[in-house]
């Protein structure tokens, strides 16, 4: 994998976003992604590195190389 394809956003903020529209798509309530909304993932905009939920993908990447 390039490098310079990954960004440190965090994969917290679109898997939360995708979770919660396919829910709602088959009739579903927010129930399953209540501990995205606790976590703060909706207010977000996926770089704060500061949030004790943030996961950086280069990070994980290069940690994977090792």
């Amino acid at each position: 994998m390039n490098l310079e394809i990954l960004t440190n956003k965090c994969p917290q903020h679109k898997i939360a976003r995708l979770q919660r529209k396919t829910e709602r798509s088959l009739g579903l309530s927010d129930k399953g992604t209540e501990g995205y909304e606790k976590m703060g993932c909706y207010k977000c905009d996926g770089f704060n590195e500061s949030c004790e939920a943030y996961i950086s993908p280069i990070k994980e990447y290069m940690r994977g190389l090792k």
